[in-house]
């Protein structure tokens, strides 16, 4: 049997029935054959187990908005619920948006899911997530890092713009800012303006050799973005 879209994730509750239901499939001289049977059971099991692209990752991702974003009474936009579980999924996406089409949601959102499953698991039993989440947005301009920043503070996240400034402002204080930066601790955005740092500062964006740490990029890996300096608030949802 097999599913797709939407269909292809078959209810957890039946997992106790999975077995005898592959049984019931295999040909009657290879139902003892244990290794056979545990390869089938396996390809079964991974279809019990729900991704953020299918009925039950929409669904968690729509309780997550609804509990941490009561701004967007009208939840999601279209594009914006399209994409953002491919982001949660670790595809690889490129994307186009305007000015003013909450482009900014594709590394906003997926932090504010992390930390919501994160803080009430038991909501949101089927989906892992990282303890630490991070997000590296690359910005072309110091300004719009700043505005972006801003925007941030606006649903409950912490940013740091890694400029020239604030690298001298933590040598100054005689502070580690990279080790502080990949602690993952304070900081859940970070924005790397490449007009005003060398790419050798970018060393700090790489993840984690050792598996027992968060990787620095832990939420999406490295997301850009481009345009032109917006005033704060411009690119929230409006009439979302």
């Amino acid at each position: 049997m097999s599913h797709s879209g939407s269909d292809r994730v078959v209810s957890s509750k039946l997992a106790p029935y999975l077995y005898a239901f592959i049984l019931d499939y295999l040909p009657q001289d290879l139902q003892n054959t244990s290794e056979l049977v545990s390869s089938h059971l396996a390809f079964g099991l991974m279809a019990l187990t729900p991704t953020w692209t299918d009925s039950e990752g929409l669904n968690a991702l729509k309780s997550v908005i609804s509990r941490r974003v009561p701004q967007w009474p009208n939840g999601l936009r279209d594009y914006q619920l399209e994409n953002i579980p491919r982001v949660l999924s670790g595809e690889n996406l490129l994307l186009f948006a305007a000015t003013g089409e909450g482009k900014s949601s594709m590394y906003i959102i997926p932090l504010l899911v992390h930390m919501e499953i994160r803080s009430n698991p038991h909501l949101y039993p089927a989906f892992v997530v990282r303890e630490r989440p991070v997000a590296v947005v690359v910005t072309p301009t110091k300004g719009l890092a700043t505005s972006i920043i801003q925007e941030c503070n606006d649903f409950g996240l912490q940013g740091l713009s890694y400029c020239h400034e604030k690298i001298t402002e933590y040598r100054l204080k005689k502070d580690d800012l990279a080790s502080l930066i990949c602690d993952c601790k304070m900081w859940q955005l970070i924005c790397v303006d490449l007009n005003n740092i060398d790419f050798d500062g970018i060393e700090i964006g790489l993840p984690s050799t050792d598996p027992s740490n968060d990787e620095f990029t832990s939420v999406d890996g490295v997301s850009g973005t481009a345009g032109s300096v917006s005033e704060p608030g411009k690119e929230e949802n409006e009439g979302v």
